[in-house]
């Protein structure tokens, strides 16, 4: 049966990507947008590492591709250490994330399916738990625009709670090794994209109190005669729980199904679950579950935080990090989806599932609140400074307040609801609440539904938004029909009923909102942009990251989340960008359109002291004291005379590179004077001269320097961080530690 639910997973991913059957190797885009994250830092980091392994036979500890170089280790968009991801090291990257993108989805339904099952829902309502999770058309959107590390994360989401679910069930001696493990999956996510983290881990932690003060209550309740029954809100095929009552309906696969809990009590004779957890116990699991996510975690974690400190994000002001909250105006949007809209603000979750949750919501269905809640908080924290929570959460909680967009926290709201949606489906096929209100329910929903439609009709005569309403009122009533059948049969078909409504619900809009492109042309720069050891500079994001990274180019603008503030301090004066805002670009984009003129204002020795010997614009450049050599392709190129080699010497004296590569460099120069990198200092460079290590100095503010003494010397410079050496020997001491729980469990 497992087999056969995996499949069913794996069956539906590749409708919620349609669009990429015809062209595996394409681009997933968001229909709006021009440009994708996939392209812009995944699909590069991914062709440098495999450049780095194949050139050089080095993991890369600095990315000197963008930005004229960053710690590439302690960067959380690299990749480096989630292995699924190293499958876009080997194969052709767009091939690679989108079968990665495909089997995560499967991965999630199927972890969604399984989470269902644990919390009491019946397998065919679980199933449409995992469809409405996998195909959630804001997941499905946030790969249109490339954030695939962000929706990997959000897809561990249910074996994260699983693993906590069943730390929360162990009452023996296992316990804390349940809770290492359960941390140990809070730390993949981490590991995969630290954006998820502390959302993951903020759900985990109000699961597994929710979960244990359950336990605690039903213990109570029951006297700890019936526990087993009272405290577990199960409802498997062939068992209903309902309160202390346990009804068999005598389904043949009763005996076959049994939840974990129970069997243990069986098999084991103990009553350490009619007892439950005392709350000490359970805080102790919950501090090991976080020593353990720490602890597998601060192999990017460490050297991230040392990155972090030294950025343009360290300082995030609350206005910074709430720019993009959710507008009240989009919270109707939960009735009915805006097709094509931006998926950072798409709220709607299926009406189909919103119809079941409301359902649950109305029916005695155990467990229900929690779920509310979490929708709830997530919708409030998605407002952003609109209301005083997310700057309250922002106080309480480290690091919430260094997470930008607010209504990636919706995330979690669509997976409540997912949850809710399961758990009214099972209310109604066991009987647990009358057709009546049913009826009542999706009758009130339609009409509301219908009425915001003719809203918009009336005020905007927007056909595209009226139609919206009308498809989703249209979807309710057939919910409601197919609700009562489903309380009459109850049989499997009503199940594949569901399951089908559910996939053309959302399936209408995930195909609405993205749409497959071909990947870069990466032929696209001329030879004559190619600055072998010089870098690059584009006002007018004319250089994309993609195809500089295949024509070995090496950028000093670029884009990324993480940018050193010295860095972007030295830019501003370099080219006369303003800094009053944090900005993910470099140089900022005051109108959002990188094709738009924003005051290119260059000064040509501070450029060429980090070696820009190009400049290419999307429009002309005059008046500058650049010399204009060609327009090509749309594109105007210049040359900047002032530029420097990548290395000199004070003194005037030339210098010989012998080695050059992202961790090691190796130069020839001769004293005595000082010796220049046109390189971004960072804590972990060190210098050798002729063997000896050497104080590392900065010149302008920016770059490595070393004093020579007199004659000839080789020179050695390289990346040793000390911050990702303390997060490896944590998270492989951590790493240790759970393989020995696993053996031994």
């Amino acid at each position: 049966m497992t087999a056969a639910i995996a499949f069913i997973f794996l069956f539906s991913g590749l409708i919620w990507l349609a669009p990429l059957i015809g062209d595996p190797s394409g681009v997933l885009y968001w229909r709006g947008g021009a440009y994708s994250d996939l392209l812009i830092s995944h699909w590069p980091n991914a062709a440098f590492v495999r450049r780095s392994l194949i050139e050089w036979g080095q993991v890369p500890l600095w990315n000197p591709m963008i930005l004229s170089g960053a710690p590439f280790a302690a960067d959380p968009l690299s990749g480096l250490f989630y292995p699924p991801n190293w499958l876009a090291f080997v194969l052709n990257p767009g091939v690679a994330f989108n079968l990665l993108a495909w089997l995560h989805i499967a991965w999630g339904g199927f972890g969604m399916w399984k989470l269902a099952r644990s919390l009491g829902i019946t397998s065919g309502p679980a199933i449409v738990t995992g469809l409405a999770f996998a195909g959630m058309p804001k997941l499905i959107g946030h790969l249109g625009l490339g954030h695939v590390s962000l929706v990997f994360a959000v897809y561990w989401t249910p074996w994260v709670l699983l693993a906590f679910e069943a730390a929360v069930r162990e009452m023996n001696g296992r316990r804390l090794a349940s809770a290492a493990l359960a941390g140990g999956a809070l730390g993949l996510v981490f590991l995969i994209d630290p954006r998820w983290y502390l959302p993951s881990a903020l759900l985990s932690g109000a699961f597994a109190v929710w979960r244990f003060a359950h336990s605690q209550r039903a213990v109570t309740e029951d006297g700890g005669k019936n526990a087993t029954t009272a405290g577990l809100e199960v409802s498997t095929p062939g068992l209903q729980a309902r309160g202390r009552e346990l009804q068999f309906e005598g389904r043949e696969d009763s005996g076959a199904e049994r939840l974990p809990a129970l069997e243990r009590s069986q098999s084991e004779g103990n009553l350490t679950w009619e007892r439950g957890m005392k709350w000490k116990r359970a805080a102790s699991s919950l501090i090991v579950a976080g020593f353990m996510s720490l602890s597998i975690s601060a192999v990017l974690a460490i050297p991230m935080g040392e990155f972090l400190s030294l950025s343009t994000r360290a300082n995030l002001s609350l206005t910074d990090s709430t720019a993009l909250g959710l507008p009240p105006a989009y919270l109707p949007n939960v009735l009915a989806p805006e097709y094509a809209g931006w998926p950072e603000w798409q709220v709607y979750a299926g009406a189909g599932v919103l119809f079941l949750a409301l359902i649950a919501l109305s029916s005695r269905a155990p467990g229900k609140w929690f779920w509310v809640g979490v929708v709830t908080v997530s919708f409030v924290l998605a407002l952003g400074d609109l209301t005083p929570v997310y700057g309250l959460v922002s106080g309480l909680v480290p690091g919430f307040g260094q997470l930008r967009v607010p209504p990636r926290i919706l995330f979690l709201s669509s997976f409540a609801l997912a949850m809710l949606a399961g758990m009214g489906l099972d209310e109604v096929i066991n009987g647990g609440i009358d057709l009546k209100k049913i009826r009542i329910i999706g009758g009130a929903l339609a009409c509301i539904t219908l009425a915001l439609g003719l809203g918009y009709w009336i005020r905007n005569q927007a056909a595209l938004r009226t139609a919206a309403y009308v498809v989703s009122a249209a979807l309710v009533g057939l919910s409601v029909i197919w609700t009562g059948i489903s309380a009459r049969r109850r049989s499997r078909w009503s199940i594949a009923g569901w399951c089908l409504l559910i996939v053309l619900d959302l399936g209408l809009v995930n195909l609405a909102t993205v749409e497959v492109r071909p990947g870069p042309d990466l032929a696209g720069l001329s030879a004559g942009a190619e600055a072998g050891n010089q870098r690059a500079f584009s006002p007018s994001f004319s250089l994309p990251q993609p195809n500089a990274a295949a024509a070995g180019m090496e950028l000093a603008d670029g884009i990324n989340p993480l940018q050193l503030a010295s860095y972007s301090a030295y830019m501003s004066r370099a080219t006369g960008f303003s800094q009053r805002e944090y900005s993910v670009t470099l140089p900022p984009f005051p109108e959002g359109d990188p094709q738009v003129e924003w005051g290119f204002n260059p000064d040509l020795t501070l450029m060429g002291k980090l070696s820009i010997s190009q400049v290419v614009s999307a429009y002309p450049i005059t008046e500058t004291g650049l010399e204009f050599e060609r327009r090509e392709n749309g594109r105007y190129y210049y040359r900047n005379p002032q530029a420097r080699p990548r290395a000199w010497a004070e003194a005037g004296e030339p210098v010989e590179v012998l080695e050059w590569t992202p961790n090691r460099i190796l130069l020839r120069a001769a004293g005595p004077g000082r010796l220049v990198l046109s390189e971004v200092a960072y804590p972990g460079w060190e210098v050798e001269i002729d063997g000896d290590r050497a104080a590392l100095d900065e010149y302008e503010g920016l770059l490595r320097a070393v004093q020579l003494g007199s004659g000839e010397h080789e020179v050695e410079f390289n990346f040793r961080s000390k911050s990702l050496m303390a997060g490896a020997l944590v998270t492989l001491l951590g790493l240790i530690l759970l393989a020995s729980i696993s053996i031994r469990r």
